[in-house]
């Protein structure tokens, strides 16, 4: 079950990422530039970030021979995206990144949180996958990756809609710690 749950994870992750990027690719591409891309590669970049995207989502979803690749390649990515949010961060990059789509938000330490907490899931898949950790934790991940039907159904619907929700960690924070329906709740005013 555990594995069932990490590949929707991931795979649901580079998919909605990749898809929401060529929602409106031009935001993403243009927006590449101030993450260090010089601005004569930021197409091949765009477009080769979202086909490594789409790549990942592929080979984690099918599975099979082609699953280590898949955790492998999104363990990359995930690892060089959060280097690039970092160095971001530090160098005081100001604006969204459009990892998830469009956005309007600016580049924060959730960015950074939220692409950590997926690298930990797909190394956690690609230490399964590569059985690195099986014979470490004996029976007991035995258990979380041999699944029943039902355990399998719960583990895909809990691993998309973590995926959902976890891609949007920013948006949610923001949703509970600001005033999102402008009645100014966060500026001091009375809550009656």
């Amino acid at each position: 079950m555990l594995l069932i749950f990490l590949r929707a994870v991931i795979g649901t992750a580079f998919l909605a990422s990749a898809v929401l990027k060529l929602s409106d690719l031009s935001a993403f591409v243009d927006s590449l530039p101030r993450f260090g891309v010089p601005r004569r590669y930021r197409g091949a970049v765009g477009w080769t970030l979202v086909g490594a995207e789409l790549t990942t989502a592929l080979t984690v979803v099918a599975g099979g021979p082609l699953l280590v690749t898949g955790f492998a390649i999104a363990s990359v990515l995930l690892a060089a995206f959060s280097v690039v949010i970092l160095t971001a961060l530090g160098t005081g990059v100001v604006g969204p990144c459009h990892c998830f789509g469009k956005s309007l938000k600016p580049l924060s330490r959730v960015d950074l949180g939220r692409n950590g907490g997926f690298l930990v899931l797909a190394v956690i898949g690609l230490l399964l996958t590569t059985g690195s950790i099986s014979a470490a934790a004996g029976q007991t991940i035995a258990i979380l990756v041999t699944a029943t039907r039902p355990q399998t159904v719960i583990g895909l619907v809990a691993g998309l809609a973590f995926a959902l929700v976890w891609s949007q960690l920013s948006e949610v924070i923001h949703l509970f710690s600001a005033d999102p329906i402008g009645i100014g709740l966060r500026q001091g005013l009375p809550h009656d």
